[in-house]
């Protein structure tokens, strides 16, 4: 009898399976690499609006109201700002080039909050600030208060 050293049937068909394994592998890479580019994309988003929020919640605390300015599709907030060494500023929180930014009214400068934003509504009520923002890759509008109290001796800046 011969003895010749081969492959059987058996051993092809396991080989054929684990290569056919790992080409399926190969091909979920693209797949994988992407979902975890969208939660890493969607952790940093939320983390950048909670932090602008927060930004203009302390910003706002120490602010006193001017004035909402605007149409409902191009509204601005008008506060007046006491800044570190006791000069009293005016400034606008609005949406340009969809930027939420805090700016000076002479445009001196400004101070990017947020990014991606599609639109943004302000109504005052009482000592609060209403805020609604919708932004470009979140379906909800984001809806959130701020205390801003009103100039109670005619400050003007």
């Amino acid at each position: 009898m011969w003895k010749v050293r081969a492959f059987t049937f058996i051993e092809m068909i396991v080989s054929l399976l684990i290569f056919a394994l790992v080409i399926f592998l190969f091909s979920q890479i693209p797949t994988l690499i992407q979902d975890s580019q969208r939660a890493v994309f969607k952790v940093s988003s939320e983390t950048k609006m909670s932090q602008a929020i927060l930004q203009l919640d302390h910003y706002l605390q120490k602010s006193i109201f001017r004035d909402i300015d605007g149409n409902d599709l191009d509204q601005r907030l008008i506060v007046i700002h006491r800044d570190q060494d006791g000069v009293y500023q005016t400034r606008n929180i609005r949406t340009n080039s969809d930027i939420l930014q805090l700016q000076s009214i002479s445009n001196e400068g400004y101070m990017p909050l947020l990014d991606g934003v599609n639109h943004v509504t302000f109504k005052r009520i009482g000592s609060y600030i209403d805020m609604k923002l919708t932004l470009e890759n979140v379906a909800q509008p984001i809806h959130h208060r701020f205390y801003c109290p009103a100039s109670k001796g005619g400050l003007k800046a």
